[in-house]
């Protein structure tokens, strides 16, 4: 009967611990699939505004163009900005066009007014720099950056299939509650943890049924990717080298390590309780 119970702990020690994995594997996928995604939005969206301040002055200023854009991706104040509405765009993908609610428009206004120069670079030395200031400020103040991101989410959601788009769903799910989902993995890891030890208490069992559960559970994490990866791309092939394992690796080889000292130690106490 113990040994039952304990393969039982062992399956529920595996499971868990993976599952707390995966919140962080979610956490990073979502967020690097969803930013380069609204990262290229952003950046179609400058080159509009160029086009239209050239329509204004047709002078054709690409160097002016490579350094706006190359400033915009190294700035910080830019990145947190592409982060924050990175998260909600996955939201946004999920959901029904009438339930997206969305208030860019301040917020980024204001972030490219910041670049007021270099917009003024790309009209070259025609205008003096008050009145391309004045254009600038008008030209960005007109434009509706709500209906941009809306295109650009239709534009991604017309490229999906219906089965990615139901993926795209789950993931939402998981991500909306991947907090709680991490939590109550871990407590449960760690409650199985105590009841191995409390089972096994009068002998150094308990070391061996936790050491035996963490080396599976690092197995399973070392061949999640080979396994997984191919499945996911074929579903979703734009994710193609864009799924970070990483994590799965790193956890794998600590419980691993973890493991195998467990086992160490249950193997040279062994023969003193049997004794």
């Amino acid at each position: 009967m113990k040994r039952l119970i304990n393969g039982i702990l062992i399956i529920v020690l595996m499971v868990t611990t993976f599952t707390l994995t995966s919140t962080f594997f979610i956490d990073t996928t979502s967020k690097e699939v969803s930013t380069a995604v609204v990262h290229q939005q952003l950046e179609k969206q400058v080159y509009k505004l160029v086009d239209t301040i050239q329509e204004i002055i047709p002078i054709q200023n690409d160097a002016a163009v490579e350094t706006l854009i190359k400033r915009m991706e190294e700035d910080p104040e830019v990145s947190e900005t592409i982060d924050k509405y990175a998260k909600q765009f996955v939201h946004d993908l999920a959901v029904a066009p009438d339930a997206i609610t969305i208030d860019m428009n301040e917020e980024v206004q204001t972030l490219l007014l910041n670049y007021s120069n270099d917009l003024g670079d790309v009209m070259g030395d025609v205008i003096n720099d008050k009145y391309k200031e004045v254009i600038i400020q008008e030209i960005v103040r007109r434009i509706d950056f709500n209906d941009y991101y809306k295109q650009g989410l239709g534009y991604v959601k017309d490229s999906m299939s219906p089965s990615q788009l139901s993926g795209v769903k789950l993931v939402n799910t998981v991500f909306e509650n991947n907090e709680t989902i991490r939590m109550m993995s871990l407590i449960v890891a760690v409650v199985t943890v105590v009841l191995m030890i409390i089972i096994n208490i009068r002998k150094v069992w308990g070391f061996g049924t936790l050491g035996l559960g963490l080396i599976l559970s690092g197995i399973l994490h070392l061949i999640f990717k080979p396994i997984a990866n191919p499945l996911i791309v074929r579903q979703i092939s734009q994710l193609a080298g864009t799924l970070n394992y990483g994590v799965y690796t790193t956890f794998g080889l600590g419980f691993l390590i973890v493991g195998g000292l467990l086992m160490i130690v249950f193997l040279i106490f062994k023969p003193r309780f049997k004794s």
